[in-house]
């Protein structure tokens, strides 16, 4: 049999309507099949181990986190990105993250929040998730001094002093001028901390400060504050209180 230019058209554009409604139907397809997370930030909790992370950080806002959504058990990820109150995703189970911050080697004051929740989506049902959070890394503030005699003692006694945090090939001070910054550094690091300083004198003195109570496997909201003062001439010591205490020379 054979088809004249005429048929041909009109059975390529028959094709063409059924593709056309065919692709439509796929389209609405997920639609259908689609359930609904409403997601909140919750309590974003500002402790660690010994003391709240410095309050002049403040509490991260909800659109300062990310967000991942992963269907439970696979690979599939259907959302990263930006914090997103609510979005419509396939009805399955879900593993919810959120971070705010980066989860840096070494840093100045630059906590890393994370906080982790699970779903369960139903076709036409909406899901209402609040996330917690938690500092996710770990830190180490230093006192110079108990009280300002004590800080104006080392000031007197040194032309410049600090406590370095080494993790590696990186570190980062503390300094007179910094003292009230904190270094945060990865969960599971094992920083080496030295005092070091230059006496009135030209002198240049440092030593490791080690002590029973100082983690020696940082975990997540770890927090160590040395608080160091001033014994003699060359004396540093570890003053007791909610971390650890002792004395070193």
């Amino acid at each position: 049999m054979t088809v004249n230019g005429n048929t041909m058209q009109k059975l390529l554009m028959l094709l063409a309507v059924l593709l056309c409604m065919s692709c439509g139907q796929r389209d609405e397809m997920p639609d259908l099949a689609e359930g609904r997370l409403e997601l909140s930030i919750g309590q974003v909790s500002l402790s660690t181990d010994t003391r709240a992370t410095p309050s002049e950080l403040g509490k991260p806002l909800a659109d300062e986190f990310a967000l991942q959504i992963q269907r439970s058990g696979t690979a599939v990820t259907e959302y990263k990105g930006k914090f997103k109150e609510s979005i419509g995703v396939p009805a399955a189970a879900y593993d919810i993250t959120v971070t705010c911050g980066e989860d840096v080697v070494i840093g100045r004051d630059a906590p890393f929040y994370i906080g982790t929740a699970q779903a369960q989506v139903e076709v036409g049902q909406t899901k209402s998730v609040s996330i917690s959070c938690h500092v996710g890394n770990a830190l180490v503030s230093v006192m110079f001094g108990r009280d300002e005699a004590e800080r104006q003692a080392f000031d007197e006694m040194y032309d410049d002093y600090g406590l370095l945090v080494k993790i590696g090939q990186h570190s980062m001070a503390i300094t007179r001028e910094t003292a009230a910054t904190s270094i945060y550094f990865q969960a599971g690091s094992s920083p080496e901390l030295i005092f070091y300083g230059t006496l009135k004198d030209g002198r240049v003195v440092s030593t490791v400060v080690s002590h029973q109570s100082i983690p020696k496997v940082f975990q997540a909201g770890n927090h160590a504050i040395v608080r160091l003062s001033l014994s003699g001439s060359d004396w540093i010591i570890i003053e007791g209180g909610d971390s650890f205490g002792g004395e070193f020379q």
